[in-house]
């Protein structure tokens, strides 16, 4: 399974989910009861959507493992965080426009809510604490290899960066994961960035660690104690049904796929668009 289909996977939960969130009440659709399962439509559909959020943290993780240059890697995160704000809130929070008055732009600003920012902030930062471990395993790796002769002191002094290094990512990913619940009140917030942060582990030394066990293997029990990690943090038992998501992830066989600008572009731009039409259909409606 490629990136390009994981990426297919996560849009369409992620638009069952919003659709569910936004539109339900005015189709009718809230309440109508889903056969064998003790639950509604409307929340099979919240459930379906959990498996986006866990597909989207592992990609971001891969983004960084891949990218050529991470700063223009969070640049277009970043933009695309406050691209999508206004969309953002127009769906999912209240954000009313009435075109018939002349202050539209009035309107924006003081229909924004300041209490919940898009998942992009949060990809954003989770993605600057991926980074900074990579940063560091490269600065170790560098210094390492350097050492032909590796006596006993420069064990000791390896042992000790090492240390420190995980110190720092912890401090570096608690600090973030801060700034996501209390300075920018970022969809999934501090949950969100220790679980991305923790999906970074995946590109640790493994190979050395238990080559004896297959990547795949490695790679979904990280993101499956990063979901759980996630799901305590929020102290939010719902969002464990995103484990639906390892299985894609495990199933995923570290390649590209087809993929082109457009497609590239679309993907970034899916997320905006798609919470525009659903804005507009839960005003029209």
């Amino acid at each position: 399974m490629s990136s390009v289909v994981l990426k297919l996977i996560a849009v369409i939960t992620m638009l069952i989910d919003h659709a569910a969130a936004s539109c339900f009440h005015i189709w009718g659709l809230y309440g109508i009861e889903v056969p064998l399962l003790d639950m509604n439509l409307y929340w099979f559909c919240r459930l379906i959507g959990r498996i986006a959020f866990p597909i989207y943290c592992f990609l971001i993780v891969e983004g960084v493992h891949y990218t050529r240059d991470w700063k223009k890697y969070a640049l277009r995160l970043g933009a695309l965080a406050l691209l999508s704000e206004l969309p953002f809130d127009f769906c999912l929070h209240g954000l009313q426009i009435n075109l018939g008055r002349p202050d539209v732009f009035g309107q924006l600003m003081d229909g924004l809510d300041w209490k919940h920012q898009n998942v992009f902030f949060t990809l954003l930062l989770g993605m600057l604490c991926v980074q900074f471990l990579k940063a560091g395993r490269q600065l170790l790796t560098g210094y390492w290899a350097g050492k032909k002769d590796r006596t006993v002191p420069d064990r000791i002094r390896f042992l000790l960066f090492t240390v420190l290094r995980y110190a720092s990512w912890i401090a570096v990913t608690l600090g973030l994961a801060w700034v996501a619940e209390h300075v920018l009140c970022t969809d999934y917030g501090n949950g969100g960035v220790i679980m991305i942060s923790i999906m970074g582990l995946i590109d640790e030394y493994w190979e050395d660690v238990a080559a004896w066990l297959p990547k795949w293997l490695i790679r979904t029990a990280i993101c499956a104690l990063a979901l759980w990690t996630c799901c305590q943090v929020l102290n939010n038992e719902f969002e464990m049904w995103g484990m639906i998501a390892l299985l894609p992830i495990a199933l995923y066989n570290g390649k590209k796929g087809y993929s082109n600008k457009v497609l590239q572009y679309g993907f970034y731009l899916f997320y905006p668009v798609h919470l525009v039409v659903l804005g507009i259909i839960k005003m029209i409606g």
